[in-house]
């Protein structure tokens, strides 16, 4: 399965022009219904969608690099991961000649990036809906 960000993109734009419309051009019954949208659509999607790009990262390292693995691996009881936060501004993962683990980490800071956008952008939506709306 290999997962395009464009159209992770698309889909994100696509589901706040949504929940815009059902919130603020939507009658009083159904327009708190919006917010749902949003909150359902986007941050858990991305979120799972980055654990999963991230694991299949690990594994992949786990597999074809095993003493880079053993250098930033930790473990999360009986599973062994590499550590989140050892993926960002890493100069031995930057290094890696696979291409397949190449796009993986890149997906996976995208995916990320889009997780955090998305987290904040319920936070603006809530705010601006009850300022304007209400």
């Amino acid at each position: 399965m290999r997962i395009n960000i464009k159209y992770v993109r698309i889909y994100y734009c696509l589901m706040l022009l949504i929940s815009i419309s059902v919130s603020f051009f939507g009658s009083k019954k159904i327009d708190a219904y919006g917010q749902v949208i949003l909150m359902l659509s986007s941050f858990p999607v991305f979120a799972i969608l980055g654990k999963i790009c991230f694991n299949k990262f690990s594994d992949g390292i786990e597999t074809k690099y095993p003493d880079l693995f053993d250098k930033y691996k930790m473990n999360y009881g009986v599973v062994r991961r590499i550590n989140g936060y050892d993926i960002f501004n890493n100069s031995d993962f930057e290094k890696l000649e696979d291409y397949d683990l190449k796009e993986n980490l890149k997906l996976t800071k995208q995916l990320l990036g889009m997780t955090i956008i998305s987290f904040f952008s319920i936070i603006i939506f809530a705010i601006s809906f009850m300022m304007i709306k209400r």
